[in-house]
């Protein structure tokens, strides 16, 4: 969502000279590794210079990029830190300005004084419900600090343009398979909350991914957050109650929603080379601590547990991703906190299931190179399922970050919740169904459009995730599906592409441009060493590049199978 570091608020120079400039110095350091992450008002260096240091507290408005047929779209409206800094709210007026020139209000007054660490509210656009196209949303609030009335639009944060948030409102649901789900397999939270940033509540994110569309997301806050005190991010919790309290939340949240939320963490944990990359780890009942690059302790920066110290540790009913694979962290980051990418001895371990080819938009431009390393683990023998993830901080429209550390602040609309989802083999949506589709790597990256892939020898059939064991010299039968929407384009192109096992090399055996929303046909292909078969479709998209790519189809021979 956004960033937030403690205020120094009454900082008064010690009487010493030397030990202050030690303090400062020492403060400097300590915040260094934490600059440049996500937008904030409230922080500034110990020499308390910042451009755009605010005394009020943070305040926001923030709506789902898309609202599902069906569903209501709602804005929800968020108030961070008034513990600090107490405010009165007055009255939002919501200008709603569709397709054809159609032009909606909405006031809502609200006469609320608050003082509470984060509010949030979630308020109904009723008069949006049936309506389709895209909607721009321009919500202002009065509110009041002290003595002193503000405005807002949008945000409350300085620098920033105040354009107006986007929702597209569906007339088609997400182009989805018969017997698959689609969810957020990459998401923060609030209980990411430290220094730097801070995310949307648990129920807020719950209905932030009905309305988006989505039937799960996948929780995965950092593992250096979730074993804080409750009340205080800055003190560690030996009785982990944040990380308790979250799992009982998360249970109760199941039971009345229809998009489940996984129990999960991001844990920061070491490579190969010792340093720190990310991993996704859900559905197990075990924390795993990794305070490397939260900052805790720098200029400490080797994280606690390395990749198969988890991997040995972890149950059969949980599942374990590599994070944003391949791509790359800011200079600053691999240079205090030691951060690093996942590598081919990494992407070897035993029990891995999966790698997270696609963070946020595809046109970031570091997807290439996760698409290909995970290519190159597949050819090297290694199952691994293809992941999507937006990495949202809470974000569901656009996400603001610092620039400039102290001067200037940016916002874009890469890493919203749902921009890019993943697609898993299930007919039940539970975390346990869910969970078990992923380790049997049932799963396809998508940005809009979807397709499936099923594959036939003898009367034998094996889908996406699955294994084929024919003769050598084999004839099989693929079968072919594409599916998008308006909303995403037509399927302009699609490639079935082989992995040869032998000669560890891709190339292309189909290609496809049917021009049309949903598309099939059959193949027969002659089969003459171990390989895989996998699918891709592109369409032009919507508000970004529609791309699917689908976890493979492995294809043995009887007499020599080759699995690892």
């Amino acid at each position: 969502m956004i960033g937030r570091l403690v205020d120094p608020g009454s900082y008064c120079a010690p009487m010493s000279v030397l030990p202050a400039i030690d303090q400062v110095l020492t403060e400097t350091f300590q915040t260094l590794p934490l600059v440049g992450l996500y937008a904030e008002i409230h922080y500034r260096f110990p020499i308390r210079f910042s451009r755009y240091f605010r005394r009020i507290p943070e305040i926001l408005f923030d709506l789902p990029w898309r609202c599902q047929p069906g569903q209501t779209p709602s804005l929800f409206l968020l108030v961070k830190d008034a513990q600090r800094f107490p405010v009165r709210l007055g009255t939002v007026r919501i200008e709603l300005q569709g397709p054809d020139d159609q032009a909606l209000e909405l006031v809502v007054p609200l006469d609320k004084d608050l003082s509470d660490r984060l509010w949030t509210m979630e308020i109904p656009l009723d008069n949006l419900h049936g309506k389709t196209g895209i909607w721009r949303i321009k919500p202002l609030l009065d509110y009041q600090v002290g003595k002193r009335i503000h405005t807002l639009a949008i945000d409350n944060y300085p620098q920033l343009k105040k354009e107006p948030l986007r929702i597209q409102l569906s007339a088609t649901p997400l182009p989805t398979p018969a017997g698959w789900l689609r969810g957020e397999m990459h998401y923060h939270s609030s209980l990411t909350d430290d220094q730097v940033e801070f995310g949307a509540p648990l129920s807020m994110s719950q209905r932030g991914g009905t309305i988006t569309g989505l039937d799960f997301l996948n929780v995965t806050d950092h593992s250096y957050d979730l074993d804080d005190r409750p009340e205080n991010y800055l003190e560690n919790d030996p009785d982990l109650v944040k990380w308790h309290t979250s799992r009982r939340q998360m249970a109760e949240l199941n039971a009345v929603g229809t998009c489940q939320l996984l129990p999960g963490e991001e844990i920061s944990i070491r490579n190969h080379r010792g340093r720190t990359v990310h991993m996704l780890h859900s559905l197990d009942p075990t924390y795993y601590p990794g305070s490397g690059d939260g900052a805790d302790a720098w200029p400490r920066i080797r994280c606690e547990l390395a990749i198969p110290e988890v991997l040995s540790q972890a149950p059969a009913t949980s599942f374990t991703i590599a994070a944003h694979n391949g791509y790359g962290s800011p200079w600053l980051h691999r240079l205090l906190l030691g951060r690093d990418i996942w590598y081919a001895k990494d992407l070897a371990q035993p029990g891995l299931h999966g790698a997270q080819i696609l963070s946020g938009t595809p046109s970031h431009p570091d997807y290439r190179r996760s698409k290909d390393t995970w290519i190159a683990a597949l050819l090297n023998g290694r199952r691994l399922a293809a992941i999507g993830g937006s990495d949202a901080h809470g974000n569901f429209n656009r996400f603001r970050q610092v620039k400039l550390p102290m001067w200037s602040l940016m916002q874009h609309d890469d890493q919203v919740l749902g921009q890019v989802q993943t697609l898993v083999h299930s007919d039940v949506n539970t975390p346990e169904a869910i969970s078990r589709a992923i380790r049997q790597r049932a799963t396809a990256v998508s940005s809009g459009p979807a397709g499936n892939l099923l594959v036939t020898c003898q009367g034998k059939k094996a889908g996406i995730g699955e294994t084929l064991s024919v003769p050598s010299d084999s004839e099989v039968q693929v079968a072919i599906t594409g599916l998008s929407t308006a909303e995403f384009g037509l399927l302009e192109s699609g490639r079935l592409i082989r992995g040869d096992l032998v000669r560890e090399s891709e190339s292309v055996i189909a290609e496809f441009s049917p021009g049309q929303f949903q598309h099939s046909e059959s193949i027969t292909l002659t089969i003459n060493t171990p390989c895989y078969l996998r699918l891709e479709w592109e369409t032009p998209g919507g508000l970004w590049p529609g791309v699917y790519v689908s976890s493979p189809v492995w294809i043995t021979f009887n007499e020599n199978p080759r699995t690892r």
